[in-house]
C-alpha cells in the first residue's frame, strides 16, 4: 500500500506584520488585507473585541469559546477540527501550563466569531485549530484574526509559521515554503 503524500506549509515571519504586507504580497493583496482589518470596525463601530488567551486560568474561557464557533463550521459536520473532548482540553492545559499556548478570539458584540488556538515553542507558531462563524464570512474574520495572530508572532520575535499538514487557500496564499509528507 502506498501513502498518498500531502502538502505542509511554512510560513517565515518577518519583524513586523507591516513588513509581511509590503515585502511579501502586491498592492492588490495588501489592500485586500488591510480591508479584511477595517470592515469589522467600519460595520460594528464599538463592538469589536479581540482577545488573546494563553494563561492557565484563561483555557476554560477560550474552550467554551471556541467551542461555540466551531460548533457552526463545517469541519465540526465532518467531525474534525476542534472537538469537545477530554483529550483536548488537557492538551490545552498542558500547553497552557508550559506557555506554549496562544489563543486568539474575535467577538461581535460580545460573541465569538471567529478562532484560532496555536502554540509557539522554540520560535515556531504551530498552528493546531481555526474557525468562524459562516454568518460572518463577507467580513473575512479568519483572514483579519490570522493578520492579527502574525503580527502578535512577529512581536514576540517568533521565527517560523508551521501550517501543518492539508492544503487550503490561505496556507497557500501565506505559506512560503512547502514540502510533502506521509504517514
Amino acid at each position: 500500500y502506498l501513502a498518498r503524500p500531502v502538502g505542509h506549509w511554512l510560513m517565515s515571519l518577518p519583524a513586523s506584520l507591516e513588513e509581511l504586507l509590503e515585502q511579501r504580497m502586491n498592492k492588490k493583496h495588501r489592500y485586500w488585507a488591510k480591508r479584511a482589518m477595517r470592515m469589522l470596525e467600519k460595520d460594528f463601530p464599538g463592538s469589536v473585541r479581540y482577545r488573546c488567551f494563553s494563561a492557565p486560568n484563561e483555557v476554560g474561557q477560550l474552550f467554551e469559546d471556541a467551542l461555540k464557533v466551531a460548533r457552526k463550521t463545517y469541519q465540526w459536520g465532518l467531525g474534525v477540527g476542534f472537538q469537545d473532548n477530554e483529550e483536548q482540553r488537557q492538551r490545552l492545559a498542558l500547553e497552557a501550563a508550559n506557555g506554549w499556548l496562544r489563543g486568539q478570539v474575535i467577538y461581535l458584540k460580545d460573541e465569538p466569531v471567529a478562532f484560532w488556538v496555536f502554540s509557539i515553542y522554540k520560535d515556531i507558531v504551530y498552528s493546531d485549530y481555526t474557525g468562524y462563524d459562516p454568518q460572518y464570512r463577507q467580513y473575512e474574520v479568519g483572514t483579519a484574526l490570522f493578520l492579527r495572530m502574525v503580527g502578535e508572532a512577529c512581536r514576540e520575535k517568533v521565527k517560523q509559521l508551521d501550517f501543518g499538514p492539508g492544503s487550503a487557500f490561505y496556507k497557500e496564499r501565506f505559506g512560503d515554503t512547502e514540502f510533502k509528507e506521509a504517514t
